[in-house]
């Protein structure tokens, strides 16, 4: 079953690039998107007694996550696969995908997996003040930095920056060592760049289906950034290989702080026969999962607290036992942070980084029916035959007034209730469902919302921050595939913190 299921699949996809106009990809684009808020609205209207998101939890043998990796992995993110890796890349996949869970899910795990990532170090060292582009963090040089005073003691510097490039990359200067290793990011200075180039530019279009050959001009570079990314991940393949086998690795790259988790999929796939270069296109996937979502949520979360009265003095006051912090020294620095503290004790920072999520992304849950499924609601029985894609617009929900009151305003407690059993105060999720559900839920969630916490811990002790021009003022937002995008460049001002 699981052969001709993928046979079948990777037959449809392999006619993807078939000479069809980018206007009839642009309109089946758009109906899907209308026929799931249509659906999604036609249950809510007959009361169901079981909620359709609810559907996505079934049995990966009968709701399959494979079929849409093996889509996106081709369609989207640029694998080239033979007949017989296509064939097999159900049992790949999900080896793939258990290891990643191993190493990033779990909590101890994905604790101390941050904790080697020195964010209270580097938040630290945010801004170098310089404006010498060859003296900046990797994460400053897409800022469009303009220093506006230099660092010094009893004079803390100023600089003026967009908020968004800054964070974006600094979270993934963060993020991608921890798989991938340092050196990785260190050889490929361009590696950011492609990423987001690749990522606003393409990846939406490839998703509706549109042509590869489209002569659309920033289509073409999006993709040009793509094979640019397939090379850099593939020479990262080639030393890793290398350095498992004890050979000499090339450029005598360090490859001591590769992750487990990188090291066990290298083998995997070396075991499996799948060439360097296909492994290479297909990790582009788990790249981009680690970048396009979470770095933006850096960016927002911030935004969100230090527009929103009060709550910047509130949270500073809520992550202040999580951390012991030095003034004897210049800079300020974090010397010692609890990670695992913050995560379950700071009920308030967690539900703002939910109210984030419920307002700015979009996520969107997709399977493939791979056996006939019936399900029940009240009177009605709804049916679907195998080869059926099904797909739940979550942002549809988030933005439902019946199940959050007020959905167009950030409210940062919305997500904070008392616990019935030890009366402490903590944030759930509830119907939120910014990691998608069911067997295709987000694989590295638990390491993503520690980052995203302890990045914006740090920021708000050590950094104080205002807006370029006056008060502070929310960007319009514009649509994609995850997290939205702010309409335009949201300019700060970043200072020091002062302490007495």
């Amino acid at each position: 079953m699981a052969d001709t299921l993928n046979e079948d699949a990777f037959a449809s996809i392999r006619s993807s690039d078939a000479p069809i106009s980018v206007t009839t990809y642009l309109a089946l684009g758009a109906a899907l998107i209308v026929a799931s808020a249509w659906l999604y609205s036609l249950l809510q209207k007959q009361k169901p007694e079981n909620e359709f998101p609810s559907v996505f939890t079934k049995a990966p043998h009968i709701l399959s996550a494979d079929v849409l990796a093996l889509c996106l992995g081709v369609r989207v993110f640029g694998a080239r696969l033979s007949q017989e890796i296509s064939t097999e890349f159900m049992a790949i996949n999900r080896k793939l995908t258990q290891i990643i869970e191993r190493y990033f899910v779990n909590d101890a795990a994905a604790t101390a997996s941050i904790q080697t990532a020195d964010i209270p170090g580097k938040v630290a060292q945010l801004l170098s003040f310089s404006s010498d582009v060859k003296k900046q963090h990797q994460w400053e040089r897409s800022g469009s930095i303009r220093v506006l005073s230099t660092d010094a003691i009893g004079q803390p510097g100023a600089v003026e920056a967009d908020l968004e490039s800054l964070m974006r990359d600094f979270g993934a200067c963060v993020s991608i060592p921890r798989l991938y290793g340092q050196d990785f990011l260190d050889r490929n200075q361009n590696l950011l760049e492609d990423f987001w180039k690749f990522d606003n530019n393409a990846f939406s279009l490839l998703i509706i289906g549109v042509p590869t050959w489209a002569p659309i001009k920033s289509f073409k570079e999006g993709l040009a950034a793509r094979t640019r990314l397939h090379d850099a991940l593939e020479g990262f393949y080639t030393r890793l290989s290398q350095y498992r086998h004890g050979l000499a690795v090339d450029f005598d790259a360090d490859m001591r702080d590769v992750s487990g988790a990188a090291m066990e999929r290298s083998q995997f796939l070396e075991e499996r026969g799948v060439p360097i270069r296909a492994g290479a296109e297909l990790e582009l996937g788990t790249f981009w999962g680690l970048n396009a979502n979470m770095q933006p949520m850096v960016f927002w979360l911030l935004l969100y607290i230090y527009s929103t009265p009060g709550l910047l003095d509130a949270l500073r006051e809520e992550v202040r036992p999580c951390l012991s912090l030095s003034v004897a020294t210049y800079p300020p620095q974090i010397t010692t942070f609890d990670f695992s503290r913050l995560s379950h004790e700071c009920p308030l920072l967690k539900s703002s980084l939910f109210e984030a999520f419920r307002l700015v992304e979009e996520p969107t849950s997709l399977r493939y029916v791979s056996k006939h499924m019936t399900v029940p609601d009240g009177s009605y029985e709804h049916k679907f035959k195998p080869g059926t894609w099904l797909s739940a617009p979550h942002a549809l929900l988030q933005s439902d007034s019946s199940i959050f009151p007020e959905p167009e305003k950030f409210i940062p407690d919305r997500f904070i209730e008392v616990d019935k059993e030890t009366g402490n105060r903590v944030a759930r999720y509830g119907k939120l469902k910014p990691w998608g559900s069911g067997s295709g839920v987000c694989k590295g969630r638990t390491f993503a919302e520690k980052e995203v916490m302890g990045i914006v811990a740090c920021f708000i002790t050590l950094w104080d921050m205002e807006n370029v021009g006056g008060p502070w003022q929310l960007p319009g937002m514009l649509p994609g595939t995850g997290v939205k995008r702010p309409q335009q460049a949201v300019r700060v001002i970043i200072k020091r913190r002062a302490f007495k």
